[in-house]
């Protein structure tokens, strides 16, 4: 037999089995989860809490406009909805009476159509000013803003006394980020890109301290400013630092798959 004609086939197939080593790869810090905050609603900003820097807990409010006419608002609608449910009732009652009447054969068609009629109108108007009520509510629990989970405010562009106009798109009157989660950013070859995929384990490197982590996205398509002219693409892995605030920018080592 001779070994040497096969030589290059066992070399092939010793390649293919072969595992990948591990790589490092130098790249930098951003946050995770960043959110723009604004309100869908108009007003005057009357209270802002917090400060570019400042850590908050979920659901602590940061900016509150002046409630005044959200407020006003709510209390027009629930009058409506207490003067509606009781003209409601009486057209129900009313209702009742006609056709009892009407099965007496004591009132005509046309009357009970009129009584049918007037509870419909009733009916109509009290769902209006329940749906009202439910507006002015969503008006006045958005006019304040509230962490939607525990961050750093990373960007304020609100002050006491500025007024929101949010008619056609709601401005951003602070930028919040979640801490603890962090996502690595590099570039590799096209080579190791193929090689990689999502939600494949990495590790990031900042300092001596060492994260567990997972790949969130391989990029597709050459990322700007390429090495030497040839095309790199980006690499996302997020991981998670408890208790750790990382600026963006930090340098990190990633071991790759």
């Amino acid at each position: 037999m001779n070994v040497f004609r096969w030589l290059p086939l066992l070399l092939a197939a010793v390649q293919l089995t072969a595992p990948a080593v591990a790589a490092d790869f130098d790249g930098k810090v951003q946050w995770a989860r960043r959110v723009s905050l604004g309100t869908p609603v108009s007003g005057v900003v009357r209270s802002v809490e917090v400060e570019i820097g400042d850590t908050v807990q979920r659901g602590k409010v940061m900016l509150a406009l002046d409630p005044t006419p959200f407020e006003a608002e709510v209390a027009e609608f629930e009058g409506r909805v207490s003067r509606t449910t009781a003209e409601l009732e009486e057209q129900r009652k009313a209702l009742e009476r006609a056709q009892e009447l009407f099965d007496r054969e004591v009132l005509s068609t046309v009357e009970l159509d009129h009584a049918r009629l007037a509870f419909s109108r009733a009916e109509g108007e009290h769902r209006e000013a329940v749906a009202g009520l439910r507006g002015a509510r969503y008006r006045l629990e958005n006019s304040e803003i509230r962490a939607p989970f525990d961050g750093v405010v990373v960007d304020r562009d609100a002050e006491v006394g500025q007024t929101v106009v949010a008619t056609l798109q709601a401005p951003s009157l602070l930028s919040l980020a979640e801490v603890g989660r962090y996502r690595a950013l590099t570039q590799v070859s096209l080579d190791m890109a193929a090689r990689l995929s999502a939600g494949a384990g990495a590790t990031v490197k900042i300092g001596d301290a060492r994260y567990d982590g997972r790949i969130q996205s391989v990029g597709f398509e050459p990322a700007p400013g390429g090495v030497g002219g040839e095309a790199r693409f980006e690499v996302a892995v997020d991981f998670a630092a408890a208790g750790v605030v990382l600026r963006p920018g930090t340098p990190a080592t990633m071991t790759l798959p």
